[in-house]
């Protein structure tokens, strides 16, 4: 016999899950609330940067959950991944026929996660690293993530809490996820050969293709 459920009673359901979701939610904001309350704001940089980031765990989880309650997908179905995806195969396939390409083109063949110790070279921040940018002006590092093609990170820098409380964390989280996954795919299918070198860049810019979460 086929079961009935009642619309009404689908969107109580619905809102049983979503109330689940933001109690979870609140309860891994309490606990990494509390964890950044034991630190000056570059003793926890330091900590995170450290790789020894003991909540982790629940940093993943309060980035998934954030990003369900929002209907934002990380996955290889969003949107942003299909689109970055189709720009690097073309740009590959001009190169491969020797035209020219587009600097948007030129700039997702750049596609790197920066370490703490790497430099930037652009911006009001040009020659100060990673750390120090973390340190002083934060949500800086948001606004690279979204306008930067080039540009991605650890997910630790989500933990820290003025990170958390802007307006462009979401965005944020949802760009450097697509751009980690994209990264992730093309080594993969590139092998170790290093087709991102032509380019001006500051030692250290470059890290271990792997190892984005240390």
């Amino acid at each position: 016999m086929k079961t009935f459920v009642s619309s009404q009673a689908k969107c109580i359901r619905r809102m049983s899950d979503e109330a689940q979701m933001l109690r979870m939610k609140n309860n891994c904001e309490s606990i990494l609330n509390q964890e950044e309350s034991n630190y000056t704001a570059s003793e926890y940089v330091e900590f995170l940067i450290s790789g020894k980031y003991k909540l982790f765990d629940i940093l993943q989880d309060y980035i998934e959950i954030t990003a369900r309650i929002a209907n934002v997908d990380l996955s290889e179905d969003n949107i942003l991944f299909n689109k970055i995806n189709s720009i690097r195969k073309n740009s590959l396939k001009k190169r491969f026929n020797n035209e020219v390409i587009t600097e948007e083109e030129s700039n997702f063949e750049k596609l790197m996660c920066y370490r703490h110790q790497a430099k930037v070279h652009w911006g009001i921040y040009a020659e100060n690293s990673i750390k120090d940018i973390l340190i002083n002006d934060p949500e800086y590092i948001l606004w690279c993530i979204i306008n930067l093609d080039h540009f991605f990170i650890g997910n630790y820098v989500f933990a820290i809490n003025v990170i958390r409380k802007s307006e462009y964390y979401l965005p944020a989280i949802e760009m450097n996820s697509i751009k980690r996954l994209i990264e992730t795919e093309w080594k993969q299918e590139e092998g170790d050969c290093n087709i991102w070198g032509n380019f001006d860049a500051f030692e250290g810019d470059h890290l271990s293709w792997f190892n984005y979460n240390q």
